[in-house]
């Protein structure tokens, strides 16, 4: 403390005022004599600066109305000062502007305190002053002594209190003694939880015992290095702390730890932050798809990504290696450009984009998409270039299909439309204009129903809309309206177009005008008619020649009339579909139309005389061309039909019979033209066919019938006994065979002529057919001998015949010419099978040799052949 007497250059004088002209000038004039002057008119700012700075003297104005507005007035500041143990000390002179207050108000108040009144003279309170300072000097010492010592425990209290970093003073036992507010902020405890308690409340309890066993070990002298701890607030909530420690010794001379704990928590979780970021970048740069590299200021690699090898060919280590790679493998036409371009990366400070052509380790040529950029450090000195390098390859050869796509859209000979979801415009290419004559500033921003003609129908529009917004493609064609009003056709093909979302967000209509094509179609198509109709009518034509030829071959292999009459119903039917018809035959006597044969509804007269058909009035052809026709025919009757045709069946001049058809086509000329071609075609086929059947039968019946007396020949014999020879050869059965020949038929002729001769022989003839069954043979084997067959008959039976036979010829009376020829006589020789024979020739002759034997041994008697005789 200071010894002497006090002086002016070390004391220090707290002046509170409130705000008086009078009062203000003492400020400057103490300031003039050497004091050290705190002034404020805050009460509150005054019990700060009594407590912190300890000043020697209190100056302090007393007034009823309060300091300067404030509710504490200075009597009341002087005792809160005299309560207080940190001020009560310190010397307090109170100017008094209202001396009446102070007889009941000084009471109470401790010493020293003195008090003037005011107005004064300055040099009245600078004497005041010094005298009182003087005057108090043994309890300004015991107040300076005081004051040092408090003004030191406060500071470092004050110290300790404002340091961030937390700190704790702990005795033996691990027992709590003090701890700054950042301490307390730090486990978010209050003070009083924490002070008398072990410090281990904010450990975790596995590390209580061990935290205490290091806390005594320090006290007694071990060092304790400088550790992280991991710590717990009150919240749970876990943070980690840097632990410095000291050793001091208490007031009771024992040894207390002072330990300071620094929160790391942010410091390691950005380090943690920072190590998973290191991790996360090594990782992404590692696995990034793209090849990234990084080159530093001597252009050296630092870093290269392994999707450098992915991309190249070549892995990290070979950049690495060989710092000149990268432009080594770069396209011989980019390389000056990417040498530039590293070159200047050197004073770039900014971000810089290039493509380029590399060749791979391949030799496949590839585009670079070349990103770069300077690296700093924070204090701005150039730490090289990082690089990402991607390959575009697909992308340049996309945007060279995309470029062409465009350049095709622009030039396409079809006008492309693109609207958005409503329908709005937002493009068209020069072939739209062309083809409607709106410009694209016309078009942009308008409906494509400006092109409307009127004539689609809303139903038409309604699908088209129903169809694209479904995500489904319309296809049709539209009458449209050109600009000039000209009417045209497009062919039209609309489809929606969709985001990555699956979302429609256009519509593009690629369009045709088909305009030409239409009326080329329309030509083709009437043309196509015609030809189709033709072809038709061709077809038809040759269906019909088809069905005629091949009932003509059936007709000319039909053995009988009635055969033919069969066969060609069938071909009638088909020939004159959906009409109804008839075919008559003219009787050789009556000379009557006699149907033989009628397809669809029956007609109402089978048999019609060639006097009431108007085909037989002197034509071939008669066609009635509907109801009113005047001119029908007679046969028709009462029949209701649309048409009628008559044709005669004509072979070699005269009539055979009549085709009849009826409800036949008779629309155009052309038609009734074919109907009657083909009409005339038929008939004459029928009446070939029926001719060459009756002449057929002509020359069948002469073929094989004798013409004198009607019995087959003796062809038709041979023939037939050839067969039976066989059948019976397969059944087992016996033939019997007669050969008859009339005795002294020569003498006939030459007493009654040669007619007489041939009456004799048809009734010799008629006769034999009379006489032997149905299915027996009777032949005229030469002029006067006959040769009957007896099928299934013995040797025996057949001798029994002949002589039935004989006798009834020998009896005969055969009228001629008014005359009678009697006593007619046969010779015959008996022959069978198998006993004379097994061939034809064999029973012939055998039969031929008995007829000789029969007539050389008088005539008039069956002689039977000799029995054949085998080797």
């Amino acid at each position: 403390m200071y010894a002497g007497q006090m002086t002016t250059e070390n004391a220090t004088i707290l002046f509170v005022t409130y705000n008086h002209h009078e009062v203000q000038q003492l400020e400057p004039m103490l300031l003039s004599h050497g004091y050290r002057v705190h002034a404020t008119s805050n009460p509150q700012d005054a019990l700060t600066l009594a407590r912190t700075q300890c000043p020697d003297l209190v100056l302090l104005v007393v007034a009823s109305h309060g300091l300067n507005g404030y509710e504490l007035d200075g009597y009341e500041l002087a005792a809160r000062l005299k309560a207080d143990e940190r001020t009560n000390t310190i010397p307090i002179l109170l100017l008094v502007t209202n001396p009446e207050s102070l007889p009941y108000r000084h009471d109470g108040l401790p010493p020293p305190v003195e008090y003037l009144t005011l107005p004064f003279q300055a040099d009245a309170i600078l004497a005041r002053i010094n005298t009182y300072l003087s005057s108090s000097q043994p309890l300004y010492e015991h107040h300076r002594s005081t004051r040092d010592v408090f003004i030191s425990e406060e500071h470092i209290r004050l110290l300790f209190d404002a340091h961030p970093i937390a700190i704790c003073l702990t005795r033996r036992g691990g027992v709590l003694e003090y701890a700054n507010p950042a301490y307390c902020a730090l486990y978010d405890y209050p003070l009083d939880s924490l002070v008398g308690q072990p410090f281990t409340v904010v450990l975790s309890p596995v590390y209580h015992q061990l935290a205490l066993d290091i806390h005594d070990r320090f006290l007694d002298g071990t060092d304790e290095p400088v550790n992280e701890w991991q710590v717990l607030t009150r919240s749970g909530e876990q943070r980690t702390v840097l632990v410095h420690a000291a050793r001091i010794t208490g007031p009771d001379q024992q040894p207390r730890k002072i330990t300071f704990l620094t929160d790391i928590t942010p410091r390691k979780q950005a380090e943690e932050a920072l190590r998973q970021s290191e991790e996360r970048f090594r990782l992404i740069a590692d696995y990034t798809y793209t090849w990234e590299y990084w080159i530093g200021p001597d252009e050296q690699y630092i870093y290269v990504s392994p999707s450098c090898e992915r991309i190249c060919g070549y892995p990290p280590a070979a950049f690495l290696a060989n710092p000149n790679l990268l432009s080594d493998i770069t396209h011989p036409d980019d390389r000056e450009k990417v040498q530039q371009h590293m070159h200047d990366n050197a004073h770039a400070t900014d971000v810089r984009e290039m493509h380029f052509r590399i060749i791979t380790r391949g030799g496949e040529e590839r585009w670079i998409d070349h990103i770069c950029q300077p690296v700093f450090d924070n204090n701005g000195t150039w730490l090289g270039s990082r690089a990402s390098n991607r390959d575009i390859t697909r992308e340049r050869q996309a945007e060279e299909e995309l470029r062409k796509f465009q350049r095709a859209v622009e030039q396409s000979p079809s006008s492309v439309v693109i609207t958005d979801t409503k329908g709005v415009v937002e493009y068209v290419n020069p072939k739209f204009t062309q083809i409607t004559g709106y410009t694209l500033e016309e078009a942009l921003g308008k409906n494509p129903n400006i092109l409307k003609s009127g004539y689609m129908t809303a139903d038409t529009y309604s699908q088209l809309w129903e169809t694209i917004l479904a995500g489904g493609e319309w296809h049709s064609e539209f009458y449209n309206r050109r600009k000039d009003g000209e009417y045209f056709w497009e062919l039209s093909s609309i489809s929606p177009i969709f985001n990555p979302d699956g979302e429609i967000t256009h519509f593009v209509a690629v369009k045709e005008d088909i305009t030409q094509r239409k009326k080329d179609e329309e030509i083709l198509q009437n043309a196509n008619e015609q030809l189709t109709h033709s072809i038709n009518e061709l077809e038809k034509r040759n269906r019909e020649m088809t069905m005629l030829h091949r009932m003509n071959d059936f007709l000319q292999r039909s053995q009988s009339p009635e055969e033919a009459y069969a066969i060609g119903l069938p071909f009638l039917r088909d020939l004159f579909p959906n009409q109804t018809g008839s075919l008559y035959m003219l009787h050789p006597i009556t000379r009557i139309l006699e149907m033989v044969v009628y397809w669809g509804e029956p007609p109402s007269q089978r048999s019609v005389a060639t006097e009431s058909c108007l085909a037989f009035g002197g034509g071939r052809v008669h066609m009635v061309e509907g109801p009113l026709d005047d001119f029908r025919c007679d046969h028709l009757g009462e029949d209701k039909i649309q048409s009628s045709l008559c044709v005669q069946l004509i072979t070699r001049g005269e009539p055979l019979g009549l085709l009849h058809l009826r409800n036949g086509p008779v629309g155009s000329e052309p038609e009734r033209d074919h109907w009657t071609r083909l009409a005339m075609m038929v008939a004459d086929h029928f009446a070939l066919a029926l001719s060459n059947l009756q002449l057929r039968e002509q020359l069948i019946h002469q073929a094989i019938y004798d013409q004198l007396t009607g019995l087959f020949n003796q062809q038709y014999l041979r023939e037939t006994l050839k067969r039976e020879l066989r059948r019976s050869v397969r059944h087992g059965h016996p033939i019997g065979l007669i050969m008859v020949d009339i005795d002294h038929l020569r003498r006939i002729n030459d007493t009654h002529g040669y007619g007489g001769g041939d009456i004799v022989l048809r009734t010799i003839a008629s006769l034999l057919r009379h006489a032997v069954r149905a299915e027996d043979i009777v032949c005229r084997f030469g002029g006067e001998e006959f040769v009957v067959v007896l099928l299934e008959a013995s040797l025996e039976n057949t001798l029994r015949r002949a002589e039935i036979i004989r006798n009834a010829i020998s009896q005969l009376v055969i009228p001629y010419q008014g005359r009678s020829i009697k006593a007619v006589t046969v010779s015959m020789g008996i022959a069978a099978f198998p006993e004379q024979g097994s061939t034809v020739e064999e029973i012939i002759g055998a039969a031929e040799d008995a007829l000789y034997r029969a007539k050389s041994e008088g005539r008039n008697q069956s002689v039977i052949a000799d029995p054949i005789k085998h080797s």
